[in-house]
């Protein structure tokens, strides 16, 4: 193949492929206009169908208004407004399109505070509540921190002398001394006299 004949082939190619996308486009547009269309007929269908039936809630209106207007003028009474025919002279046209919003107006003045209430006087207290009942007795605490060690207590007198106990062996002595042991009630430690056998050396 030539070069001349593949530029050819090629134009031809580009030339089908942009004639596929510009029929896409077209049908796309096609599409896409024809439900806009549907959807503002039936936005048109259904204000229509609002505005008959408010044409037809007029009319009814404006008959009632009339036989009462009618009815006031046959007992002879002379109404005060206008005959209804004149103000109605025929069926009201289709509702124009809203008008763009006018600017908002200035703030009004402030209008007047009001009174302001007066507090109530309080009132008088109630009669105390009956006692309740006592509660369960609770779980037995953790025991507290030992206090400190009470003063020493004065000497008792010394008591009568008891039988002579077993001597002591060889090279001890029997003497008087003062030791100090545990109370076992009270667990503070207290100094007592006591005979023990002390060594002679």
């Amino acid at each position: 193949m030539t070069r001349a004949n593949r530029s050819r082939v090629v134009f031809v190619i580009l030339s089908a492929l942009l004639s596929l996308a510009l029929a896409a486009l077209a049908t796309f547009t096609i599409i896409n206009l024809a439900q806009r269309v549907t959807a503002a007929n039936d936005r048109n269908a259904a204000q229509a169908q609002q505005i008959d039936g408010l044409l037809a809630d007029l009319h009814a209106s404006q008959e009632n208004a009339q036989r009462l207007y009618d009815q006031l003028l046959e007992l002879g009474e002379a109404p005060e407004g206008d005959n209804p025919d004149d103000i109605v002279t025929g069926p009201a046209g289709q509702t124009g399109a809203r008008g763009p919003a006018g600017e908002p107006g200035a703030p009004g003045p402030q209008g007047p505070i009001g009174p302001t209430g007066e507090t109530g006087s309080s009132g008088a207290n109630g009669d105390s509540g009956a006692s309740g009942s006592s509660g369960p007795a609770g779980p037995q605490g953790e025991p507290g921190p030992q206090g400190a060690q009470g003063p020493q207590g004065e000497t008792g007198p010394p008591g009568p002398v008891g039988p002579s106990g077993p001597s002591c062996p060889d090279g001890y002595s029997l003497q008087l001394l003062t030791v100090i042991v545990i109370d076992p009630a009270t667990g503070i430690p207290i100094n007592q006299p006591a005979a023990l056998c002390v060594p002679t050396t």
